[in-house]
């Protein structure tokens, strides 16, 4: 059956030129609404750009040309209570003047980037030269040169997300300073499954803007396990390569390594080998060979797509659910066009029984590529994200 598509105030010649939908229930909205000024413009592709997946490219390409000289790094290494460490590196700006009455802010990178990454320090720019003081970026296990000491990966899933660990240093390192999150895609879902829990009911932590994110996870789950289009394909080699990198370029010692080893054969996980893979067989590499193996206890295999299903489709849904117990203002944006990031109609009664939620629906966008200026709605995700930062640091919500 096909679901029902939210519609947008938009012309027939450029069907994706449209103004944001916006969505809530309670006081953030009420204010959003009063108040916002972007909530007016009409933001979608280019041309060049108008299919997600080209626009996923051309924003990827022009992306790495953004290289700025004027950040400075300054990283803190979080010792994790299972033994392992992440980097959490300060980004701050000696051509900006920074508000120290403003909030610190915290930026989960999505998946596959990191501190260096062009988007990362193009995100880090915007709030440095809007005046925060500096930006810190959690950066995942075995990742932005730090070893892996632990046999397991970082994610969003109860005990593998590391984000109310390093949310706990940087409030012990400063503990009168105020934080807002910002993520994208797995940063965004890393965050938010933090900010339902009780660990995140501290005055330390304001709230959050979030882009790109899982908004049903359950039928997330279903169009990687399920859908055979190009797009997905190539999402899941990423995914694959992502945390085949993280997992066996740098163990930290001769034990993690034999550990890894136990858990996860190395040798499915060549180049050549993902490249003779069909649709299903990457399904398999990914979720069944390398998460399951690492997110789980040991001694209970995950050997068939049915042990997986049985524990990870209830988290999945699960997922969903969790948004309603968020009680910090949380803005999500997403696009509609965005295969990872799928929102219907139906999921809109969910988001609605939460008055801190107020999400931004644009009809074009594609999945988290809506940054650079190249092309015309590449550029408005910083115009969103500093109006609801700012709101957020501003307002007694």
């Amino acid at each position: 059956m096909k679901r029902a598509r939210i519609k947008f105030d938009s012309s027939t010649l450029f069907s994706k030129w449209a103004k944001p939908r916006i969505f809530g229930s309670g006081e953030l909205y009420r204010v959003t609404m009063e108040t916002s000024e972007e909530q007016w413009n009409q933001r979608g592709p280019s041309l060049v750009g108008y299919h997600p997946a080209l626009a996923t490219l051309l924003g990827s390409v022009m992306d790495k040309y953004y290289n700025p000289s004027h950040l400075t790094y300054k990283r803190k290494l979080v010792n994790l209570t299972d033994g392992g460490m992440v980097a959490v590196d300060e980004i701050t700006d000696h051509t900006a003047t920074p508000n120290p009455a403003l909030p610190n802010i915290l930026h989960l990178p999505g998946g596959g980037m990191h501190t260096f990454s062009p988007r990362t320090r193009r995100i880090s720019d915007w709030f440095l030269q809007a005046g925060f003081p500096a930006v810190y970026i959690a950066n995942r296990r075995g990742c932005c040169h730090v070893p892996l000491y632990t046999p397991r990966i970082s994610l969003f899933v109860k005990e593998y997300n590391d984000t109310p660990q390093i949310v706990d240093r940087l409030v012990a390192d400063q503990p009168h300073k105020k934080w807002i999150l910002i993520g994208s895609s797995l940063g965004a879902a890393q965050a938010l499954d933090y900010l339902s829990h009780a660990s995140s009911d501290r005055d330390e932590v304001i709230g959050g803007v979030f882009d790109s994110s899982v908004f049903n996870g359950a039928r997330w789950l279903n169009t990687m396990l399920n859908d055979n289009c190009y797009t997905i394909r190539k999402i899941i080699e990423i995914n694959i390569k992502l945390w085949a990198r993280e997992v066996f370029k740098n163990p930290a010692n001769d034990q993690v390594r034999e550990e890894i080893a136990r858990l996860v054969d190395k040798d499915k996980f060549t180049e050549k080998n993902i490249k003779s893979l069909n649709r299903d067989e990457l399904v398999h590499l990914l979720y069944y060979d390398l998460m399951a193996n690492m997110c789980r206890d040991s001694s209970i295999p995950l050997k068939t797509p049915e042990d997986f299903h049985m524990n990870a489709f209830p988290y999945y849904t699960n997922a969903t659910r969790s948004f309603m117990k968020i009680n910090k203002p949380v803005v999500m944006v997403i696009s509609q066009d965005d295969r990872m990031a799928e929102v219907v109609e139906e999921d809109l009664s969910v988001m609605m029984e939460n008055p801190n939620l107020c999400l931004w629906m644009y009809a074009g966008g594609a999945h988290m590529r809506y940054t650079a200026s190249y092309f015309p709605y590449h550029s408005f995700l910083k115009e969103v994200y500093l109006e609801n930062v700012n709101l957020l640091a501003t307002s007694q919500l």
